[in-house]
């Protein structure tokens, strides 16, 4: 039992520097490939698109507009109700 311990101990030791290797790296690798920048501009770019989105609702409703519905549909069901839309306006 006493054989198994100085064994174990190393692995341990050895996937604790595995892993603070992996973490080290994929830091760098984060930063040189400007990720984080990427990943935290898209963040603030979808916040300013909600912010224009609620500006532009609210000029549509001053307008005289009605209050607008936003669908949950996926993407094919809604380009098979304007393709029914499209097809009765031909009629």
């Amino acid at each position: 039992m006493d054989s198994l311990t100085p064994g174990l101990g190393g692995l341990i030791i050895f996937l604790l520097i595995i892993l603070g290797l992996f973490f080290l790296l994929r830091s760098i690798m984060l930063w040189y490939w400007k990720i984080d920048t990427i990943v935290k501009n898209q963040e603030e770019q979808k916040s300013l698109m909600k912010e224009q989105r609620d500006f532009l609702e609210q000029i549509y409703l001053l307008q005289g507009g009605h209050k607008l519905k936003y669908s949950s549909d996926s993407a094919e069901e809604i380009a098979r109700k304007a393709k029914l839309f499209d097809e009765s306006k031909k009629k």
